[in-house]
Parts: C-alpha cells; sequence; structure tokens
C-alpha cells in the first residue's frame, strides 16, 4: 500500500517536472522525499 503511495507520488512528480521548469527544484525534492520513503518502507 505504502509502495503504490509513493508509486503515484513520483508520477505526480515527474508530471510537475515536464509541466514547467519551475517545478525542477520540487521535483528533485520529490525524488529525494521518495528515496527516503523507501528506505523507511524498505
Amino acid at each position: 500500500m505504502l509502495l503504490s503511495v509513493s508509486s503515484g507520488f513520483k508520477d505526480i512528480c515527474f508530471l510537475y517536472k515536464h509541466f514547467t521548469t519551475i517545478c525542477k527544484e520540487y521535483y528533485m525534492t520529490c525524488v529525494d522525499n521518495v528515496k527516503v520513503s523507501n528506505l523507511f518502507n524498505g
């Protein structure tokens, strides 16, 4: 369940990345959050 939430969150970030370059920093933060989440869910 948590994995699917993280995956969905990553997909949203991916869409933001391609929506506007302004969101690039947000995307990078999102990727970091997903990595941390994966460590805890591990």
